[in-house]
């Protein structure tokens, strides 16, 4: 009988549900995501809806306002260029990066698959999105 679970995003990350996998993300230790990142979030950004970088070995995910802040996700090394933008998928440890003006961050830390995978007492939830 599983005793801990995971939930794990699997799709395509859009402006429309960002929020939803944000929240998530930000009130969890661990996470899974299997999802694509829509192209327009790495076109040029607007304020207050979501984007998405690529650089330094990390995607960075974010959406802020100058009036309200925002949230920053920071996803290190699990990803791979795939159909003109990228895929995500692992499993990870959620780190608070802390909050520089007013945008709240947050890392996340790959983790090995196979230890949590193998683990009877951990479920993982698929959310479909």
């Amino acid at each position: 009988m599983a005793k801990r679970h995971i939930r794990k995003f699997t799709g395509e990350l859009t402006c429309e549900n960002f929020e939803r996998v944000a929240d998530v993300i930000f009130e969890d230790d661990i996470v899974a995501l299997d999802l694509l990142i829509d192209r327009a979030l790495f076109e040029e950004s607007v304020e207050g809806r979501p984007s998405a970088s690529c650089y330094d070995n990390k995607i960075v995910v974010s959406r802020s306002t100058l009036m309200d802040g925002g949230v920053e996700i920071n996803i290190n090394d699990a990803y791979s260029a795939q159909w003109g933008t990228y895929r995500v998928d692992g499993i990870f440890t959620v780190k608070p990066g802390g909050m520089f003006q007013g945008v709240s961050c947050v890392g996340l830390i790959p983790t090995d698959e196979a230890q949590v995978k193998l683990n009877p007492e951990v479920r993982i939830i698929d959310i479909r999105l």
